[in-house]
């Protein structure tokens, strides 16, 4: 299909918003009437439903994706809408977000404004493009799997159980909480075509961006139907690990470039379909910002396997033909 074709907005009247009570500190109460109002005024059908505990929200897309609706609207943070898309992979329906939480890094990427009519704009325009997904399990994820301290101190914040009073800064003081406990263990990456190698922190992304404002898969594109691998290789443990932090809130303050490398010269990154984690130790894992299960893990990528609604500039660029590269190329 032609970028031109992909370019049609789509033809859609009838929309489900899923949002999540919990997240953006209570923004949606803010938010609620000003979407309910914008969908009324275009003459476009919306159902409002709330998620009511972890995972609800999607029981809430697979039981819409069986019904009339064209979109399914995530309303939430970057875990509510990984579990939007969990009810909605395979279905044929198209996602659509409205960047309502703590962390918005997929909003931030594909430049969905933050202003909450401007965004329900976007979704009324209805430009939309295909984008890959990457699956572990029978989980997907549409941003990225990281292994090691980064899980760790999601966990940490878990327990703490900070983030809804405090937003980000909850992180902040989870991680500093875990960093004395973690013990930066090596974890083993096998990729197709049999390269392997290992490091103690390994992040498998489908996007380039790592946080609303950090980057470190520069490349990583969602459409090219690859998974980009970064292994920091840096042995040391902990005062390597926080050079690495150092820099990459440097970089927040630079003008962001997709071919700049940042970091050390031990680190890695690889192009693949698949990649298998393991390791001697307990390492945990995050995806899209939520903990997950501990390694070992397989993570692979799925090609075209979710329509969402985008930006009309950013559909443009994603609309075309997929980028095809070397999947065993080392960077």
């Amino acid at each position: 299909m032609s970028a031109r074709n992909h370019l049609i907005p789509g033809n859609f009247r009838k929309f489900l918003l899923i949002y999540n009570p919990g997240s953006g500190q209570g923004k949606y109460r803010q938010y609620l009437d000003k979407t309910a109002r914008f969908f009324h005024d275009a003459g476009l059908t919306l159902d409002i439903v709330p998620t009511e505990s972890r995972g609800h929200a999607t029981e809430l897309a697979r039981e819409g994706c069986a019904g009339d609706y064209d979109v399914i609207i995530g309303a939430g943070g970057d875990g509510t809408i990984n579990e939007v898309l969990n009810g909605m992979a395979g279905s044929g329906k198209t996602l659509a977000i409205l960047p309502w939480g703590t962390g918005n890094v997929f909003a931030a990427e594909m430049n969905i404004p933050s202003d909450p009519v401007r965004a329900c704009r976007v979704i009324a325009d209805s430009y939309h493009a295909r984008l890959d997904l990457a699956r572990i399990g029978e989980r997907y994820f549409l941003l990225m799997c990281g292994a090691g301290f980064d899980a760790y101190s999601i966990k940490h914040a878990e327990q703490m159980n900070i983030k809804r009073a405090v937003g980000r800064l909850g992180y902040v003081l989870a991680s500093i909480k875990a960093f004395p406990r973690y013990r930066f263990s090596e974890i083993e990456v096998e990729m197709d075509g049999g390269i392997r190698d290992k490091g103690t922190f390994v992040l498998v992304s489908n996007t380039s961006r790592y946080g609303t404002f950090f980057t470190i898969s520069p490349r990583a594109v969602p459409n090219d139907g690859l998974l980009d691998v970064y292994v920091f290789k840096e042995a040391g443990g902990r005062w390597n690990f926080i050079k690495l932090v150092t820099q990459m809130i440097l970089t927040a303050f630079k003008p962001r470039t997709r071919s700049k490398k940042i970091f050390f010269k031990k680190q890695a990154y690889y192009r693949a379909k698949s990649v298998r984690l393991c390791s001697d130790y307990e390492v945990p894992t995050q995806i899209d910002g939520e903990l997950f299960q501990p390694l070992p893990a397989v993570i692979k990528a799925v090609p075209s396997a979710i329509d969402v609604i985008l930006p009309k500039r950013v559909a443009r660029r994603y609309g075309r033909q997929r980028v095809t590269v070397n999947p065993n190329r080392r960077d």
